[in-house]
């Protein structure tokens, strides 16, 4: 059966997590495409009382293991939503840094052979997915705060708190407040490129460097060095990458393919074209990154370097 359509509708979100220590994430996930559960789920004295409705016979059962009131009420219901589920509810759990979700197909438990545990599983509909609507990754460091804090909640299921939040990225959709913001930081980076253009070209090797130097790169040489083909020789401390930048106050996709040529000959390393010319460059050498306007607007914007292009340009 193919998988779920968007817009996602479910009746409800849960989190799940698959085994102790998450045994059995890449069985469920990679492996076999189903959803594993725990609970003793697979014990036959308790399946038969959850295919009798005895969901009372199953918390007494808990209480009998001398578990507590609250915990035999909290595992009841987890295995509740787990049997009665029909394929209605959205499962989510983290595995590898992602967030990977997907939806039952209508079934019975069925013990699981790799566990002596008492786990059982569900086939999943289609496969667990760990990409939204448009096909991008859900990582974490990508999801909010209130979704990834689904994960630090003690206990292995349990509905999910930020389930509009989750629905709205799955789905493609956005908050108003976030669309205002997105619309305001696209308008920034699209006013600071005339700025650029009107940078001297004194000014705008300075912005280049600034550009590098935040990037985490460190220069090596003085700007403007002897060497024809380089402008800034540049090292990145942390790997010990090498690269170097040219800066072209104008330019054309003549030179650019020129020094592309020459780049050539410097093996595994890295150059950085960085041009004020109105005009798009394109490259498509390996290790050669061109950096015009549009890329410079974005690059001010998202290191901090407004303030600096409007008082130059002022």
């Amino acid at each position: 059966m193919s998988g779920p359509n968007f817009p996602l509708q479910p009746s409800s979100v849960r989190f799940i997590k698959l085994g102790r220590g998450g045994a059995w994430e890449q069985l469920s996930i990679k492996e076999r495409q189903i959803l594993c559960f725990g609970f003793d789920s697979a014990d036959p004295r308790q399946l038969r009382q959850m295919q009798d409705g005895d969901w009372e016979g199953v918390r007494s059962g808990w209480l009998g293991e001398n578990r507590g009131v609250g915990f035999s009420t909290y595992a009841t219901n987890a295995l509740k939503a787990y049997y009665q589920d029909d394929g209605t509810t959205l499962w989510v759990t983290f595995f590898a840094g992602d967030l990977y979700w997907c939806f039952l197909e209508p079934g019975q438990p069925v013990p699981l052979p790799e566990s002596n545990e008492g786990y059982s599983f569900r086939k999943v509909r289609g496969a667990w997915s760990n990409k939204d609507c448009r096909g991008t990754v859900l990582n974490r460091r990508s999801l909010s705060g209130a979704i990834n804090a689904a994960s630090r909640v003690q206990g292995t299921t349990h509905l999910l708190s930020a389930q509009k939040q989750l629905l709205q990225r799955l789905n493609g959709q956005s908050p108003k407040s976030v669309e205002d913001a997105e619309a305001a930081y696209k308008g920034l980076v699209e006013s600071v490129k005339p700025l650029i253009g009107e940078l001297t070209w004194q000014d705008f090797e300075v912005l280049a460097d600034l550009i590098t130097t935040a990037s985490g790169w460190r220069r090596n040489n003085q700007r403007g060095g002897v060497e024809k083909t380089i402008d800034l020789d540049l090292e990145l401390p942390l790997t010990g990458e090498s690269a170097f930048a040219q800066i072209k106050a104008k330019s054309s996709q003549g030179e650019l393919d020129s020094y592309v040529e020459q780049a050539g000959q410097r093996e595994g390393v890295k150059m950085f074209f960085i041009h004020n010319s109105p005009a798009e460059l394109k490259a498509d050498a390996p290790n050669v990154y061109v950096i015009g306007r549009d890329r410079l607007a974005e690059l001010i914007v998202k290191l901090g370097f407004v303030e600096w292009l409007v008082d130059k340009a002022r």
